[in-house]
């Protein structure tokens, strides 16, 4: 895969219609719309899902890498991302996104990202997490964050969310770390009744590609401490994407 490949966000119209929907605070699906950008591709996304897999599941947590690359922003995974889901089934009920609430490599004009992103969560009902890892001053908007996605997780009936563990770029697509609490966020998530769907997301032979793998719950002792079990968390969550990637963009995550 060329460096240099450009992306373009087409058709003209979504780009028209989502603009008047950020400016206006109209809802919209982020399944359709993402959907709609990769099926512009070309050649189009290829979607690898688990032998046996053929049904929407229930509620779900799609764990994700953080993909991105020099000229290809992490905006890309979701595209590719959300049109995979649609693919799978996952649509009814949506899921809903966490996403982050800034973009720091903006500098000085990181404040216009933050009234951006409030924008965009507000138009595709997401969730707005602190960037990572988190700033002291950020932590208590980090903690009500994951309150809200813990209480929308348990007051579903079918509860979706997608959610990419590491919440920022490696600077070469490459699996990094998940900051610290993350592997605890998940586990309440999973202990609130949802299924992780784990999801490797990477550009590869010239094309987009996403590879679902088998649906998993987690378990852990009862005994381990709170760092323990979001060390153990993490880590089988991050295993369990870097074995959907190419061994290149695995980082320490290599079995």
């Amino acid at each position: 895969m060329s460096e240099t490949r450009p992306y373009r966000h087409d058709p003209l119209g979504l780009t028209v219609s989502v603009t008047a929907a950020l400016l206006t605070g109209q809802p919209r699906s982020l399944l359709m719309d993402t959907a709609a950008v990769a099926a512009t591709l070309r050649p189009p996304s290829q979607i690898f899902r688990p032998e046996g897999f053929s049904k929407p599941l229930g509620s779900v947590l799609v764990l994700f890498n953080h993909y991105s690359r020099r000229g290809v922003p992490a905006w890309w995974t979701v595209f590719v991302l959300g049109g995979a889901l649609v693919q799978i089934g996952l649509t009814e009920p949506e899921p809903r996104w966490v996403m982050t609430a800034a973009w720091r490599h903006w500098g000085v004009f990181a404040p216009a990202s933050r009234w951006i992103l409030r924008r965009i969560a507000k138009t595709y009902h997401s969730f707005l997490m602190p960037p990572m890892p988190p700033a002291p001053e950020d932590a208590p908007a980090c903690a009500a964050t994951v309150r809200q996605v813990i209480h929308f997780a348990r007051g579903q009936r079918c509860a979706r969310v997608c959610l990419a563990p590491e919440g920022r770029d490696s600077g070469d697509g490459s699996l990094i770390e998940p900051p610290p609490g993350a592997g605890r966020f998940i586990w309440q998530l999973c202990r609130a009744g949802l299924t992780i769907l784990p999801a490797g997301v990477c550009e590869e032979g010239g094309a987009w590609r996403v590879r679902f793998g088998a649906p998993f719950t987690l378990t852990a002792p009862d005994d381990l401490s709170p760092d323990e079990r979001d060390t153990r968390v993490s880590l089988r969550v991050m295993r369990a994407m870097a074995d959907l990637l190419p061994r290149r963009l695995r980082g320490s995550f290599v079995s």
